[in-house]
């Protein structure tokens, strides 16, 4: 890609493999993303549900993005995890 993007040292879609290899691999996480589902407090713009998805998410990936869903007037309506696999940063931006 030129280095315009980022990208980790270990592709997403061998992470994505690695998840789902074995039940030592995935149960870790899914016990961290319920813990931490658990404890959060739903919001209006974020709901339960979405929340355990992002974290899960950012538990194998490593990052998580939620895209806020608009309403017909501009307004937040909700937030959403966005599918970590496919989302990229810049490679020049700072976090």
């Amino acid at each position: 890609m030129g280095g315009e993007w980022f990208e980790p040292p270990v592709g997403f879609a061998a992470l994505a493999k690695s998840f789902r290899a074995s039940t030592h691999h995935s149960s870790a996480l899914f016990f961290k993303a319920n813990v931490l589902a658990s404890t959060f407090r739903p919001h209006r713009w974020l709901s339960r549900h979405a929340f355990e998805r992002w974290a899960l998410d950012f538990l194998t990936f490593g990052n998580g993005c939620l895209e806020r869903r608009r309403d017909m007037v501009g307004g937040t309506l909700r937030l959403e995890p966005a599918l970590a696999k496919p989302v990229r940063r810049k490679a020049d931006c700072c976090l």
